[in-house]
C-alpha cells in the first residue's frame, strides 16, 4: 500500500502505522499549517462485497456518533470523506499544539493513587462510548493523552469494535496480547464487561511495576498476586476493586466501567501506615514466567526486570497503533477540549457522514 500524496484536501507527509483494516497518516490541510491525523478505512479486497459494505457503515456510523458525543474526556473529529471504492477517512486535529501528551507507561512515572485516579477517568471516557453505541472491546493505552493540566482525553481509533469483531474474520482485529480478557483470547465473543478486565489489567501492570499482564494468567485459570504483595503503597481496598474487575467469569466482575470507575474513587488509593493489607486466604502468586513473585516485596521495585519485560511486551503489541490523537478546534458541536491549530483554515472543517462529511 503506498503512500498517497493527498487525501481529499490534505497533503499526506507520512504514513505513520498500517493495519489489516486501514492506516493512519499524518498531514496537514492544503495551504494551512492546520497539522492532523487521518484514520482512513481500506477493507481488504479479498473481503467479500457484503463484508466490506458492513465494514464501511460500520466505520461510518462510528463517525457520526463520536461527532455527537457530548463527552469532553473524548476527542471528536473534525472533518471526514471518502475516497476511491470503499476507503473513508476521520479527520483528527493532533494534539501537540495544545500541550497533550501521550499516557506515560513507566509506572514509577505517577503516584499509586495518580494512577487510580487515571483509570477511573479512562473508565468514564469509555463508559460514554458505550452510551453512544460505539464499543471497542479491550483498552489500548495508546489512545490515552494527557494535557498539561492533568486531564484524560481518549481517541477513538483502531478495530476492535464489536460490530467488527463480529462481522469479520477474527484476523483483522486481533486480541491485544497484554490486556485483552479471557473471553477474547479463548477467541469467544467479547462480553460487556471485557473492557472492564482491559483497563483492570493496565492499571495493575503500572501499580504492579511487572513485565506481565495477568490477562494470560487469568486466562489460564490462575488468579494474579495481591497488588499489596507487590506494591505495598496499595491499600486493600484498591486491590479488591482491580482484582474483582480481573475475576476470569465475566459476571463476577463489575456490571458496568462506570461501577468499576466508582469502586476505584471509592477505593483507599493507599494503604494505612503499618496496616496490614493481607487477607486471610491470599489468591495464587502471579507468574512472570521465571517464577513466583517474592510475597512482601516493596518499592524499589525489580525495574531491570520490568524494562526487558516490556520490550517483550512491546514487540508482542506491535500491531497496535504508535500515535493517537487528541481534541479538536472549537466547533458549534465542541465536546469543550480544544486543540488550537497554528493557524486556522480559511474555511471551517466538515462534520462527518450526516453533517456535511461522508
Amino acid at each position: 500500500m503506498s503512500q498517497p500524496d493527498r487525501i481529499g484536501r490534505y497533503e499526506v507527509e507520512s504514513v505513520l502505522r498500517i493495519e489489516p483494516l486501514g492506516r493512519l497518516l499524518s498531514g496537514r490541510l492544503s495551504g494551512s499549517t492546520r497539522a492532523v491525523y487521518i484514520q482512513e478505512l481500506c477493507p481488504p479486497a479479498t473481503l467479500p462485497a457484503a463484508d466490506r459494505e458492513r465494514l464501511v457503515r460500520a466505520f461510518e456510523a462510528e463517525g457520526r456518533a463520536l461527532w455527537r458525543l457530548p463527552e469532553p474526556r473524548v476527542l471528536r473529529p473534525c472533518d471526514s470523506g471518502s475516497g476511491a471504492a470503499d476507503t473513508r477517512y476521520l479527520v483528527f486535529d493532533r494534539p501537540e499544539t495544545a500541550g497533550y501528551q501521550p499516557l506515560p507507561s513507566d509506572p514509577r512515572s505517577c503516584s499509586t493513587a495518580r494512577w487510580a485516579e487515571l483509570a477511573g477517568e479512562i473508565c468514564r471516557a469509555l463508559a460514554a462510548l458505550h452510551a453512544a453505541g460505539i464499543q471497542p472491546v479491550q483498552f489500548e493505552p495508546s489512545s490515552i493523552w494527557i494535557s498539561g493540566q492533568g486531564d484524560v482525553l481518549y481517541l477513538h481509533l483502531g478495530w476492535s469494535h464489536f460490530p467488527v469483531r463480529q462481522e469479520l474474520p477474527r484476523s483483522l482485529a486481533p486480541p491485544h496480547p497484554l490486556y485483552a480478557s479471557p473471553e477474547l483470547l479463548a477467541g469467544l465473543d467479547a462480553t460487556p464487561s471485557s473492557l472492564t478486565f482491559s483497563v483492570a489489567a493496565w492499571l495493575y501492570v503500572q501499580l504492579s511495576g511487572l513485565p506481565a499482564s495477568p490477562a494470560a494468567l487469568v486466562a489460564a485459570g490462575r488468579r494474579p498476586d495481591p497488588l499489596w504483595n507487590i506494591n505495598r503503597e496499595v491499600s486493600a481496598s484498591l486491590d479488591d476493586a482491580i482484582q474483582r474487575a480481573l475475576h476470569p467469569d465475566p459476571e463476577r466482575r463489575y456490571a458496568s466501567l462506570r461501577e468499576f470507575a466508582e469502586a476505584l474513587t471509592g477505593a483507599a488509593p493507599v494503604a494505612s501506615p503499618g496496616a496490614s493489607a493481607s487477607p486471610d486466604e491470599p489468591t495464587l502468586a502471579m507468574q512472570a514466567g521465571t517464577g513466583s513473585n517474592t510475597s512482601g516485596m516493596s518499592l524499589p521495585w525489580q525495574w531491570g526486570a520490568w524494562a526487558a519485560g516490556l520490550a517483550v511486551a512491546g514487540a508482542l503489541a506491535g500491531w497496535a497503533l504508535a500515535v493517537s490523537l487528541p481534541a479538536p478546534e472549537p466547533s458549534p458541536a465542541s465536546n469543550g477540549v480544544s486543540v488550537q491549530p497554528a493557524a486556522a483554515p480559511e474555511e471551517p472543517l466538515r462534520p462527518p457522514a450526516g453533517g456535511g462529511g461522508y
